[in-house]
């Protein structure tokens, strides 16, 4: 996912020669490509195209002045035009994004650990705990939510009383709302994940249900962890025969 910002310094924008020489409608441009160039495939790049960068700039007659001046703070490699400042803060950010997933990811390679060497009755306690925050949650945001909000999320004791339409229904509602909200991006290849691996719609319902209200930085870790953890407690095909 690309970042959707990039850091503005006002001291290095104000001590920049080449940008202090713009005119002011050259300053102006200047920027406005430095954010197209942030949006590019290849990141803080314009392409050598005088036609298209006219155009990006909405065709100014006097082109051929304002261009010397912008691209003075450029640098033209392989017919590209790269901005160096923008492309030093960018590998930045990259580098900050994976240092977080891989701290992200130790975190949970440490939970799995320990859910794996706890007793059967640890398992229980915790599961419990657990059934009982996210009851607790789920009985706040439905005092707090307005009565038209568009997303209701069902509780573990609606989760089991729902029809199969209805349970596929949540579903597709939450995975939406995960989606949309960015919470979970890869939700759908999730879904289709534990589908394949014969997990019960009930089950999925549930732990979808969880990550929307712990909003996690690794949902997907997050949810391998809950299911993990209350595949003991919560097991559909128990319930289904109690169903029958």
């Amino acid at each position: 996912m690309k970042a959707p910002a990039f850091q503005f310094y006002p001291k290095q924008w104000l001590g920049d020669d080449k940008v202090m020489l713009m005119d002011w409608d050259a300053r102006a441009m200047h920027l406005h490509f430095m954010c197209i160039a942030w949006q590019q495939d290849n990141p803080c790049t314009l392409p050598d195209d005088d036609e298209l960068l006219r155009r990006w700039v909405g065709n100014p007659r006097d082109w051929p002045r304002l261009k010397k001046q912008i691209f003075r703070a450029w640098k033209l490699e392989n017919n590209l035009w790269i901005q160096v400042g923008l492309l030093r803060e960018h590998e930045k950010q990259s580098k900050f994004s994976e240092s977080r997933k891989l701290n992200a990811s130790k975190r949970w390679e440490k939970v799995e650990r320990k859910s794996n060497d706890a007793s059967a009755m640890q398992v229980q306690c915790t599961g419990d705990a657990l059934q009982s925050s996210i009851t607790s949650t789920i009985t706040k945001i439905k005092k707090e939510k307005p009565a038209d909000a568009p997303l209701v999320l069902p509780s573990k004791e609606e989760i089991q009383e729902s029809s199969d339409p209805k349970i596929e229904e949540h579903i597709r509602q939450v995975c939406a709302r995960l989606y949309e909200e960015k919470i979970f991006p890869e939700v759908h290849a999730f879904k289709n994940k534990m589908m394949k691996g014969k997990r019960y719609g009930r089950v999925i319902l549930h732990v979808l249900t969880r990550c929307y209200l712990a909003r996690p930085e690794d949902p997907w870790g997050y949810c391998q962890t809950v299911i993990s953890v209350e595949d003991g407690s919560y097991n559909e095909r128990d319930y289904r025969k109690t169903a029958q």
